[in-house]
């Protein structure tokens, strides 16, 4: 196993661990890296701009900085709806025996964000 594939079954392994994770957990962690954009704005304009050559800290704001925290806040005013149980219907006779039936949606552990955005300005 190279490195790369050490690290992230590591990373993995800690993941499946620490389930189910709490309402908390998840909120605490969207509110740490909406701080983490936000504290380190400026680091990300000056480095996206020597990237592309020349970009104004506007443009960046609006398009990275806004784009990343809009996504965020989002998940973090709907989070408590994305965790509520589903009730479903369960077969006959066990609805009778007083049996219930539910989902609980829960994070697989695995993400890929795609975002590949050229602007020229």
């Amino acid at each position: 196993m190279t490195d790369m594939q050490t690290i992230l079954a590591t990373q993995r392994d800690a993941f499946m661990a620490e389930l189910p994770v709490t309402k908390a957990v998840r909120l605490d962690r969207l509110k740490r890296a909406a701080a983490m954009v936000r504290d380190n704005a400026a680091a990300f304009c000056d480095a996206v701009s020597e990237d592309f050559g020349h970009r104004s800290r506007e443009q960046t704001m609006i398009t990275d900085i806004g784009a990343s925290l809009a996504p965020i806040a989002h998940a973090a005013k709907h989070l408590d709806r994305w965790m509520r149980r589903e009730r479903r219907a369960v077969q006959f006779p066990l609805g009778l025996l007083g049996a219930r039936a539910w989902v609980e949606y829960q994070p697989k552990g695995r993400h890929r964000h795609h975002r590949a955005v050229e602007f020229s300005g």
